[in-house]
């Protein structure tokens, strides 16, 4: 019998965020005053404010301020990564590495994102690439024993990923995930991505998470399930596809210190 699909309940801020954070023109004031009623989002747009890649002259400390000086982009992935932070915040008892499973998301959605704008100029890639696996942290955080019998078919019987999540839950990270994304209020193209990320057939979006998680696995950013090993940027061999979409995110150290920005950012710690 399959297990019933957990989908987590946002608090209200945060849902208000997601939601304001989705339209084509949201007000600063209406995001900031929102924000403001969250510690952990005004924490984290505040340290994204203020770090030396934000170039500051002087020190702010209110979330209005913070959010006109990073602008609506950075506010954008900053704010949806503290959700997805705080909202996963339980996934030790599951068996995932913990470390590697943040990198692959922070990793990709820098991919997809890039892809994204430089194939049709179209917006939602941040987002997408770095919530492709909100499914299979929803799984590990609500049922951690069954989710380490996934990770042990994984590691010692050598059974495909999702092929296990089957047969221990009843479904896979992708089902549990469009779902969970659908609750959410995303949109219907950001959905259908973290849905088909495996595949990428289902849309062009779709297409760039994929391939943003084939690169990131090949440049060392596992998945917290499926082992990756860093190596250097003379070692990795890609394909020609690959090596272009890695040069247009300014090649493996650009990307690195992206992905250590964004962390440092949402934890206040810096990356291993």
């Amino acid at each position: 019998m399959n297990k019933p699909i957990n989908l987590p309940v946002l608090p209200l801020p945060q849902a208000r965020a997601l939601t304001l954070l989705q339209q084509d023109e949201p007000q600063i004031s209406q995001i900031s005053e929102t924000v403001q009623t969250d510690p952990s989002m005004t924490s984290a747009v505040l340290r994204a404010a203020n770090s030396a890649a934000s170039a500051p002259v002087n020190w702010v400390d209110s979330a209005d301020r913070a959010i006109v000086r990073i602008g609506l982009d950075t506010t954008r992935r900053i704010v949806t990564g503290m959700v997805l932070v705080s909202s996963f915040s339980e996934l030790q008892k599951s068996g995932l590495d913990i470390d590697h499973l943040w990198g692959h998301a922070m990793a990709c959605a820098v991919i997809t994102d890039q892809e994204q704008r430089a194939s049709n100029g179209g917006s939602g890639g941040f987002t997408a690439g770095l919530l492709h696996d909100i499914g299979r942290m929803a799984m590990a955080q609500g049922e951690p024993e069954l989710y380490a019998e996934v990770v042990r078919l994984v590691h010692e019987d050598d059974v495909d990923a999702r092929e296990a999540e089957r047969q221990v839950l009843g479904y896979d990270h992708q089902e549990s995930g469009a779902q969970i994304a659908a609750a959410w209020n995303l949109p219907e193209a950001i959905v259908e991505a973290i849905g088909d990320h495996h595949d990428g057939t289902a849309s062009p979006l779709a297409r760039a998470v994929h391939d943003a998680r084939n690169l990131a696995h090949s440049l060392g950013y596992g998945d917290g399930l499926v082992a990756s090993h860093e190596v250097q940027e003379g070692e990795i061999e890609l394909e020609r596809e690959q090596k272009l979409l890695l040069s247009s995110v300014g090649g493996v150290e650009s990307l690195r210190n992206r992905v250590d920005w964004f962390k440092n950012a949402l934890t206040g710690k810096a990356a291993a």
